[in-house]
C-alpha cells in the first residue's frame, strides 16, 4: 500500500498563520480571549499533525510565529485537546493550562467551584490535581514491630507481657553488702564507685541490673 503524501510545507504553515491570527484575537479581545487561545491551539494541533516529527513541526512554527515560545504552545495544543467545542468554566487560560490533563473529576470541581462564584487560583487548582493523584493509602494494617527478647529499654520492656524491669535506685550504695561479687571481682568500694559512675552518667538500667547480682 503506498504511503499517503504528507501536505507541503507551505500548506503546513498556512495552518500555522491561521493559528498566529488566532493567537493575535486572544491578545486583542480579553473577553473571548479563552475562546481565541483554544482555537489557537487547535489550529496548531491541526498542523502538527502534517509533519512527521516535532521538530520539523517547532521550525516551520518559529518561522511563522517567532515570539510563540515552545512552551505556549504545548500548552495551548494540551488545553485545546482537553476544552475544545465544551462548555468552559469561568477560569483564566493558566487554570486550564493546570487542569488539561487532568481527571474529569478535577475538572468537575474546578468547574463547581468556579460556577458557586469562587476564584479558583493556580495555586488552587494544582493542588486538587495533586491531591487527585495522590496513591489511595494503603488499608492493610502495617504489621507489628517485634520486640527483641531480651535487651531493649525499659519502656519497651514495660509493654512486653511476662516481662518486668526493676525501678533504679536512688542511692548508688543502697544494698550493697560487703565483700567481692563472683560475677564483678571488685570489692564493695570499687564497686560503688563504678556503679556511682554509671548513676551520675544517666545508665539507670545498668544501674539497677548491678544491684540484682547478688539476688
Amino acid at each position: 500500500m503506498a504511503k499517503s503524501k504528507l501536505p507541503s510545507i507551505e500548506e503546513a504553515e498556512k495552518v500555522i498563520a491561521k493559528a498566529k491570527e488566532c493567537f493575535a484575537e486572544a491578545n486583542m479581545h480579553a473577553d473571548k480571549a479563552i475562546e481565541w487561545y483554544i482555537k489557537t491551539g487547535a489550529q496548531l494541533r491541526k498542523a502538527r499533525a502534517m509533519f512527521l516529527g516535532d521538530k520539523e513541526f517547532g521550525q516551520a512554527r518559529v518561522r511563522v510565529i517567532p515570539y510563540m515560545s515552545a512552551k505556549w504552545c504545548g500548552d495551548l495544543m494540551r488545553i485545546a485537546e482537553r476544552f475544545e467545542g465544551e462548555a468552559l468554566p469561568p477560569v483564566s487560560i493558566s487554570v486550564l493550562k493546570e487542569i488539561a490533563r487532568a481527571s474529569d473529576t478535577v475538572v468537575e470541581k474546578v468547574v463547581e467551584k468556579a460556577e458557586s462564584g469562587e476564584t479558583v487560583t493556580v495555586k488552587k487548582a494544582r493542588k486538587m490535581v495533586a491531591d487527585d493523584r495522590a496513591p489511595e493509602p494503603d488499608p492493610t494494617p502495617a504489621p507489628d514491630t517485634p520486640v527483641p527478647a531480651t535487651g531493649g529499654t525499659p519502656e519497651a520492656s514495660e509493654n512486653r507481657p511476662g516481662t518486668s524491669v526493676p525501678p533504679p535506685a536512688d542511692d548508688a550504695s543502697e544494698g550493697i553488702p560487703d565483700g567481692e561479687y563472683e560475677l564483678f571481682p571488685l570489692t564493695k568500694h570499687e564497686l560503688e564507685t563504678v556503679i556511682r559512675c554509671l548513676h551520675d552518667n544517666g545508665s539507670k538500667g545498668a544501674l539497677a541490673i548491678a544491684k540484682r547480682l547478688d539476688s
